[in-house]
């Protein structure tokens, strides 16, 4: 059974996913680069391979960790790493979302030189990215484990809302749209779980908020780039998936 959400249905609108879901594959950056360009007039200054380790995973089956397809700005300088990071309190901010159930990670100060609000005198670009599902903060030392990387995969909009916790200034300056082709619902019927695949009515790409960030850990010299999806309640018509 496939539906299309009404949040869906408009070119070019921005959605939110709903809880409890599992992601589908994107198509080749290729051809997602002409479909915003020419469908949708998302300007696109550069984007990934579609083959190669910087290439998105291609599967019906994406997991957290899995590169998936991010759209974002980047400032005139093409988004080229800076060297101001979350230094200062962010260890006791780490310690606060931990204890609010934050999985103990918070967001902090980008490590990036990204246009953001109150700097329109920069030109602003966009370009298609590969990143890893479930963000990982830039002031991390360590490479998470995969368990901590499942609490970060999804942001509840309402939290966005709260002007403390590990959002904050992430959700000012380092927003995205999160491209895919659909996504999984389960229904639950006893033991049994049977998949509901969601995608546009029209056959378009699902474009879905998003928050990202980079990390670079300590002794490693490459820099990760992660992402998370802002969920909020399923629509009254995925309502039947959840009663």
């Amino acid at each position: 059974m496939t539906m299309s959400p009404t949040s869906h249905r408009r070119r070019g609108c921005l959605a939110m996913a709903p809880r409890s879901w599992e992601l589908k594959d994107v198509k080749r950056p290729y051809l997602v680069r002409t479909h915003l360009h020419t469908d949708l007039n998302m300007p696109v200054s550069s984007a990934p391979p579609d083959e190669g380790d910087d290439a998105p995973r291609q599967t019906h089956n994406f997991a957290p960790t899995y590169r998936g397809l991010v759209y974002r700005a980047v400032g005139h300088d093409g988004g080229k790493e800076g060297e101001k990071g979350a230094k200062d309190g962010g260890e006791k901010q780490a310690k606060k979302a931990g204890e609010e159930g934050q999985g103990g990670v918070v967001e902090g100060e980008g490590a990036e030189g990204e246009a953001g609000e109150g700097e329109g005198e920069k030109e602003v670009q966009y370009k298609l990215q590969t990143m890893k599902w479930g963000l990982i903060p830039s002031w991390t030392k360590r490479a998470p484990d995969f368990s901590s990387s499942l609490k970060t995969i999804n942001c509840r909009a309402e939290s966005l809302m709260s002007t403390h916790g590990m959002w904050t200034s992430m959700k000012q300056r380092k927003r995205c749209v999160v491209l895919m082709e659909g996504f999984y619902e389960w229904l639950h019927r006893g033991r049994e779980k049977i998949p509901h695949y969601i995608k546009r009515k029209d056959g378009r790409m699902l474009c879905l908020a998003g928050l990202w960030d980079s990390v670079k850990y300590e002794g490693e010299g490459e820099r990760v780039y992660t992402y998370t999806i802002v969920t909020k309640a399923s629509s009254r018509q995925l309502s039947f998936l959840h009663d």
